[in-house]
């Protein structure tokens, strides 16, 4: 009978240590079967800016992204060159979304195309390069860099129509027309108001004669007792409920052990 009491003990034991072991691999992220995403999806972002003096606002300027792999992922529509985009005036557009499945770093260009150099217009000539970082989880980073190989928080060509001589767009005329008068002078401060004359302070109130300005005793409260003080209610429960509970659990506890520790020495005698 006592051999399988020891069983059922031990096997109590055995399973509240695996509920244990269990417990902390899953909140603190031991177990290895931690599924991660399956794809990432990227768009990169390309803004134009037109400068003109006519009204020019429609050009359409084409640029492309070359990928440096030809295994690097491509926005739908790429050709075997590249893939292709136009921006209308003054705009942007978003490439993609080109879509990641692997971890690893891809690595991109994106300039403008010019088949007309022509001699009214000043073409942005710039390449930008474009670096996308996946990670393991297969999250997706994008970093950009310029010609000199500094960062770029983002992709701005800046493109222009010249006037029929050949020269720089002329300035655009001032929204508001400069004000030609002087300004009004400040008026002048007032005379400074005096200060007030400073309030006096009440005078001290004297103890009556015989008094002790220390003595601050109420003669109606007893010696010993304080007036603050809350009533007692002579509640002590919870305090006494957990002493016991206390007390209980220390003595299963020490039941428990002198169980096993008694069964171990009758099996050596």
């Amino acid at each position: 009978m006592k051999k399988i009491i020891e069983k059922k003990v031990k096997k109590i034991l055995l399973a509240s240590i695996a509920l244990m072991i269990l417990y902390i691999s899953t909140n603190t992220g031991i177990a290895s079967n931690v599924a991660y995403a399956a794809d990432s999806f990227v768009t990169i972002k390309v803004e134009q800016v037109f400068v003109t003096n006519a009204e020019m606002s429609t050009a359409v300027f084409t640029y492309m992204l070359n990928p440096l792999d030809a295994n690097n992922p491509m926005p739908s529509e790429s050709s075997e060159s590249g893939y292709s985009f136009s921006i209308l005036g003054n705009g942007y557009t978003e490439i993609g979304p080109i879509r990641f499945l692997e971890q690893g770093a891809y690595y991109y260009e994106i300039q403008q195309v010019i088949t007309a150099d022509n001699p009214n217009y000043s073409y942005d000539k710039r390449v930008f390069s474009v670096e996308i970082h996946v990670d393991e989880r297969i999250n997706a980073y994008v970093v950009i860099f310029n010609e000199a190989g500094d960062k770029e928080e983002s992709i701005v060509f800046h493109n222009a129509y010249k006037n029929g001589n050949g020269g720089s767009p002329e300035p655009p005329e001032p929204t508001t027309e400069p004000t030609t008068e002087p300004p009004e002078p400040p008026e002048p401060p007032g005379p400074a108001e005096p200060p007030e004359p400073p309030i006096e302070p009440p005078p001290a109130i004297e103890p009556p004669d015989g008094g002790d300005e220390t003595d601050i005793t109420d003669p109606d409260i007893p010696e010993g007792e304080f007036p603050n003080e809350g009533p007692k209610t002579g509640d002590d429960t919870n305090t006494a409920f957990d002493m016991s509970m206390l007390i209980i659990g220390v003595m299963l506890v020490s039941g428990a052990a002198s169980f096993l520790i008694a069964s171990k020495r009758r099996r050596k005698g």
